[in-house]
């Protein structure tokens, strides 16, 4: 009996150490033979939802941003709080900053060049730069310079960024 109960741990084992070498060869050549289970690996951002399920449980429910909205004294740095999930700074200070005004903003003479109800459509930087890509009713904000100015302080103060294009429908509406 201790025999044949020997021989079962064993070849569990044995299967065990098979299947994970099987596992830990294959998924790398896998990737590496066929690019297009990389870009799904890349699509699902698979290294984003790793870091977010070992980010503390403070990171991953608030983020602080400062946002530049203007008012009688002009440009004033508010602090919003955003819920970053798996977006990426660039993408949840923008969000922060196209939010709708709160109460104690409206209440404290702040109000923002941006039309509300602005969507983000897309952003990247690149050299320094941050192209964003909004929604058509930025088009309809009073003052597309001034918008632009409250996009391009609150991503230089937050992102160190040294330019901006917004882009509107595949076309460039405003350059700083």
């Amino acid at each position: 009996m201790g025999k044949n109960g020997r021989s079962k741990k064993s070849s569990i084992r044995y299967l065990l150490v098979l299947y994970i070498t099987l596992v830990v060869i294959s998924v790398p050549l896998l990737m590496i033979y066929f690019p297009s289970l990389k870009n799904s690996f890349n699509e699902y951002r698979v290294l984003e939802h790793y870091k977010l399920w070992r980010s503390s449980e403070e990171e991953k429910d608030r983020k602080e941003v400062l946002v530049f909205l203007k008012g009688i004294s002009g440009y004033q740095e508010i602090v919003r709080v955003i819920n970053p999930g798996l977006r990426d700074p660039l993408h949840y200070t923008l969000e922060a900053l196209l939010l709708p005004l709160s109460v104690e903003e409206k209440e404290a003479g702040l109000y923002s060049e941006i039309m509300e109800g602005v969507t983000l459509k897309g952003a990247t930087i690149q050299d320094d730069i941050a192209f964003v890509t909004l929604s058509p009713s930025f088009l309809l904000s009073d003052d597309l310079d001034e918008a632009g100015e409250e996009i391009d302080k609150t991503l230089s103060i937050n992102l160190g960024t040294q330019g901006l294009v917004v882009i509107v429908e595949g076309s460039i509406v405003l350059r700083k």
